[in-house]
C-alpha cells in the first residue's frame, strides 16, 4: 500500500471516527454530517440538499445553490 503523511493522517482520523461511533456506519455518518455543518456555520455558509432521481439526497453548496434556488 503506498502511504505518506497526508494518507497516514487520513486514515488516524477516519480510525477515530469509526471509533467514536462505535463502529456503526450509520452513526459514523451522522457524525460526519455534524461535523460539516458546525464547519458551514463556523464559516457562514448554508448547507443545501438538492433533489436527485431515485429519490437520493447530495449536497449543493452555497454557489451553485445560489444559482439554483431562486
Amino acid at each position: 500500500m503506498i502511504t505518506n503523511p497526508v494518507l497516514e493522517e487520513k486514515y488516524k482520523v477516519q480510525k477515530q471516527l469509526d471509533e467514536k461511533a462505535n463502529h456503526d456506519l450509520k452513526q459514523y455518518f451522522a457524525n460526519s454530517h455534524q461535523n460539516v455543518k458546525k464547519l458551514f456555520n463556523k464559516y457562514g455558509k448554508k448547507l443545501y440538499y438538492g433533489n436527485i432521481e431515485g429519490g437520493f439526497l447530495e449536497f449543493v453548496y452555497d454557489d451553485e445553490a445560489e444559482k439554483t434556488v431562486k
